[in-house]
């Protein structure tokens, strides 16, 4: 830009104090014509002029450049809507309102895909307004919402507290250990919130977290390339299978006896959420976790995604736990 808005305003300032000095001059009555006010004037109508072709040639600039963006705006919106479509999140019917500058915006009725605020995404409105976004959520086990448990039909579960190997050097400390693996429900319901607890015949820590009675659980798992078939990434859906010779993880709550350890692959890790700005959504990837798209990214994750997310998060709290020993 040929002129910097500080030296524009210094020059308006400038110019309109010009001007009274030439005008105070030119009421004068004493009937002296000065040549050189007259030049002065013209001197500074051609520097207006040449200021204002600048600044109109840098509109015409900056019109140019905002259209593009919202063209390429409006554009992935259409992309977005597309595949919230194709997974069931919306339906055809959802009307999307593309971008439209503010000063056309007023008085006119905003509906729930246009933005209306630097901070409210135009994706979360139309969760927040529309009915025909679906509202369900993935299920997790919640008995209760407060720290303190109604009256349990369980006894408290019988433990041990002892030091549970990961390699020969490594080691989780100070866990309270018990050698079956009771049910869910069992776990929610007689174990204290905040505690490691491992099973020895299955091979798996978990904890309770509370408020909400959610029950973490897994251990710590191979990190491989995501190149041929990575052994026990995903989770076995047969039952019975072939057990042993399986490639596939086995829940332990659902498959009772099994000891298997859910292995990841390095992309686990990634964040492919809503609107990532990635074309490729794996099922292995994170696609919950940016605040600033989370209402829209929990309407979208599933069940078993909720899953292989609890058991990423036991494996970095374990991780953690050595690493912090090792300081």
């Amino acid at each position: 830009m040929s002129h910097g808005i500080e030296e524009i305003s210094a020059f308006i300032s400038n110019a309109r104090e010009k001007f009274r000095e030439v005008k105070e001059k030119l009421d004068g009555k004493s009937g002296v014509v000065n040549l050189h006010y007259m030049d002065d004037i013209n001197d500074t109508i051609a520097e207006i002029v040449g200021m204002k072709t600048n600044i109109q040639s840098v509109l015409g600039d900056i019109s140019s450049i905002e259209k593009n963006y919202l063209e390429e705006y409006n554009k992935y919106l259409n992309e977005v809507r597309q595949m919230m479509e194709k997974r069931g999140i919306i339906n055809g019917s959802l009307n999307i309102t593309q971008f439209v500058p503010e000063k056309e915006r007023i008085n006119e009725h905003v509906n729930s895909w246009t933005i209306v605020g630097k901070k409210k995404s135009p994706i979360a409105q139309a969760w927040r307004m529309n009915d025909n976004v679906s509202k369900q959520r993935p299920s997790i086990a919640v008995l209760d919402s407060l720290s303190t448990r109604a009256p349990s039909k369980y006894e408290p579960l019988q433990y041990t507290v002892s030091d549970v190997q990961i390699t020969d050097k490594l080691y989780i400390p100070n866990v309270r250990t018990t050698h079956s693996l009771p049910s869910e429900e069992k776990l929610i319901n007689s174990i204290e919130p905040g505690h490691m607890y491992y099973s020895h015949s299955a091979d798996t820590f978990f904890m309770l977290i509370n408020p909400g009675a959610i029950l973490l659980y897994g251990n710590i798992g191979e990190i491989t390339p995501p190149v041929g078939l990575p052994s026990k990434v995903k989770d076995c859906k047969f039952s019975p299978c072939k057990h042993d010779k399986c490639d596939f993880y086995h829940d332990p709550f659902k498959f009772p006896g099994r000891s298997d350890r859910r292995n990841y692959i390095t992309n686990s890790w990634e964040y492919t959420g809503a609107l990532a700005g990635q074309k490729r959504q794996g099922e292995q990837s994170r696609m919950i976790g940016s605040r600033s798209n989370l209402e829209i990214d929990v309407e979208m994750i599933s069940e078993p995604q909720v899953s292989i997310y609890g058991s990423q998060l036991m494996h970095d709290m374990l991780v953690y736990m050595i690493a912090r020993q090792q300081r």
